[in-house]
């Protein structure tokens, strides 16, 4: 997995001196996993990455005036899919 990769590889170098094996990433993804990495391990980045897009679709379809519990039930669809879709793999 890339992501768990590039985690691991700033998990071992130091603020802002990743190797050229690296895939390159953006500014802020790469902030965030510094700090994570400093303070959990990788299952954090994802609970943490999970939490702020559950706060996003909550923004977003409280502005368009959406139930919550129609809200909360599309964000499990849309994690049941890729879940599904990873244990398959």
């Amino acid at each position: 997995m890339v992501y768990q990769q590039y985690f691991n590889a700033v998990k071992a170098s130091d603020f802002m001196a990743l190797t050229g094996e690296t895939v390159s990433m953006e500014p802020f993804y790469y902030l965030l996993n510094y700090i994570i990495s400093r303070a959990g391990d990788f299952q954090l980045l994802l609970f943490v990455i999970a939490t702020i897009n559950i706060i996003c679709a909550f923004k977003f379809f409280r502005y368009f005036n959406a139930s919550t519990t129609f809200c909360f039930a599309f964000v499990f669809c849309w994690a049941l899919l890729p879940m599904w879709m990873g244990t398959i793999r």
